[in-house]
């Protein structure tokens, strides 16, 4: 039986077997940050060390008999050695990764590192073109072929001395630094390393004698090298991609639990601004004055502000307004809003729109500074017994009002600043006269800037021709009712990019 042939088929298998699995793992987990062993550079190092490993392992199963052609030995050799060039850069690499996981400062290390394997690379190289030279022009002189193995066979015992030194010295400098469990992997790859390498000087001194009946009979030690090298590096490929697997299972029940408790604040959130917004105020209204509200958030909770207070038992004060952003941050300012408008109505202060706007922007301001972020508001005064409205907007959009003695749709157009930038700014107020019967509609932007399937935005123009259909002879709640069918037909079911706010008030 031919042990030779057997000990190389086995070899390529594994040497296969590894190329396949450093394939997938590149594919797989190259942009994964956290791989212990097997950075990105050392996935490149093991696929070529599999690589040529598989080369020289097929080559070798031709190399059985001392007729064997002195091409496929240089052959074998020149494969042999492109794999050893790889393996050092792969046993540096790990050593540069085991100071990096230890927080130990490696620039002048992976310097000196740099330097080490350049000059071994070149030693490798001047290996491999002598074999090629020799085959050449020097093929019959088998002296000088043994003369360049034996020079090879101590440059590589010296390599594996040199590397063997430097790991026990990188070891006894990080011991307890790292887990028992990390260093018998970084163990495990380096002595089947250096194993790999000590069989391979074995193999040529096997070959410097002209023992080649020895390969036949035992097989070759360079074969069986490769085996245990590539059994070690697939064992830590399978370690890492468990390793990888539990890690990535625990980062998802973080996340999981982080999730929970992200949801949990916005409830918690969503509970909050819900008791702030004016349900009971509303009730309360609405036995004398017919009026009726929709509130639709694109989050759990929302940023358009919206609320109502009675002043001296015959005019009602009506707030809406719109804060920078979405969801949680949004409905910060809307809280900050509500909670400023409030102290300023206990003050008094809105008896006049415009020194209110002027002082409630002057606060607003102060808070929100250099946060980029701002509102716009709208507010309404109806003196229900004089049937007057003042109104004053501070960026808002310009609102609606039905106008029962013309029987047309009116634009409310104030222009103001936007509240929260300009800190010193003024505003003006306007003021018409109403009519029995007269309907004020308000809304937000995420009204009018909503869109259909086909992402045409509803828009002034859509909004006014659907007020238009709407019968305004009915009570506050009705012509919500009909606004928003008309509204939920154009929309389609579309998915709202904005909160979305209306308010109709029927004097």
């Amino acid at each position: 039986m031919n042990m030779s042939f057997i000990s190389f088929v086995i070899s390529s298998c594994f040497s296969l077997f590894l190329l396949i699995q450093s394939v997938i793992f590149l594919i797989s987990f190259s942009g994964y940050k956290k791989v212990i062993l097997y950075s990105s550079a050392s996935l490149y190092y093991v696929g070529l060390i599999a690589l040529f490993n598989s080369i020289t392992s097929i080559i070798g199963m031709f190399i059985y008999s001392e007729k064997t052609p002195v091409l496929f030995h240089i052959l074998k050799n020149t494969t042999a050695n492109l794999s050893l060039i790889f393996l050092i850069f792969l046993i540096r690499n790990l050593l540069v990764s085991l100071k990096d996981m230890t927080f130990v400062e490696t620039d002048d290390y992976k310097e000196k590192t740099k330097l080490y394997l350049i000059v071994f690379t070149a030693i490798n190289l001047i290996f491999i073109f002598s074999n090629f030279i020799y085959f050449i022009f020097l093929s019959s002189q088998l002296f000088i072929y043994k003369i360049i193995s034996l020079a090879f066979m101590f440059f590589l015992f010296t390599i594996s001395i040199f590397e063997i030194i430097e790991f026990k010295t990188a070891i006894t400098r990080e011991k307890g630094k790292i887990s028992e469990i990390n260093l018998l992997r970084y163990k495990v790859i380096f002595f089947s390393s250096i194993s790999a390498i000590l069989l391979s000087t074995l193999d040529i001194a096997v070959t410097i004698m002209d023992k080649i009946n020895y390969f036949i009979k035992f097989g070759s030690m360079y074969a069986y090298g490769v085996i245990f090298l590539s059994l070690s590096l697939s064992l830590n490929f399978i370690f890492e991609y468990l390793d990888v697997l539990v890690r990535a299972s625990e980062m998802n029940k973080k996340l999981t639990e982080l999730n929970r408790q992200i949801i949990d604040d916005i409830r918690t959130a969503q509970s909050l601004q819900i008791s702030l917004l004016p349900l009971d105020k509303q009730k309360m209204i609405q036995k004398y004055i017919d009026m009726e509200i929709s509130y639709m958030p694109m989050q759990s909770v929302g940023g358009d502000y919206y609320d109502f207070y009675t002043l001296d038992h015959s005019k009602l004060l009506t707030f809406l307004g719109d804060a920078s952003g979405h969801g949680i941050y949004a409905a910060m300012i809307w809280a900050i809003l509500k909670v400023e408008i409030e102290e300023l109505i206990e003050e008094g202060k809105f008896a006049d729109l415009g020194e209110a706007f002027y002082i409630l922007n002057q606060r607003l301001t102060r808070i929100l500074e250099n946060t980029y972020s701002y509102a716009t508001l709208f507010a309404s005064l109806i003196d229900i017994n004089e049937k007057k409205l003042s109104f004053i907007s501070a960026g808002h959009i310009d609102q609606l009002y039905y106008d029962s003695s013309e029987e047309k749709l009116k634009w409310l157009k104030n222009k103001n600043p936007i509240m929260g930038t300009f800190k010193n700014a003024r505003f003006s107020v306007n003021n018409i006269q109403l009519n029995k019967e007269d309907v004020l509609i308000l809304f937000s932007d995420g009204i009018i800037e909503g869109t259909n399937p086909a992402g045409e935005q509803l828009g002034k123009t859509n909004l006014v021709e659907i007020l238009k259909k709407v019968n305004m002879k009915r009570t506050a709640s009705e012509i919500l009712s009909e606004i928003l069918i008309y509204l939920e037909e154009f929309f389609e079911g579309t998915l709202q990019q904005d909160d979305r706010t209306l308010l109709v008030i029927k004097i």
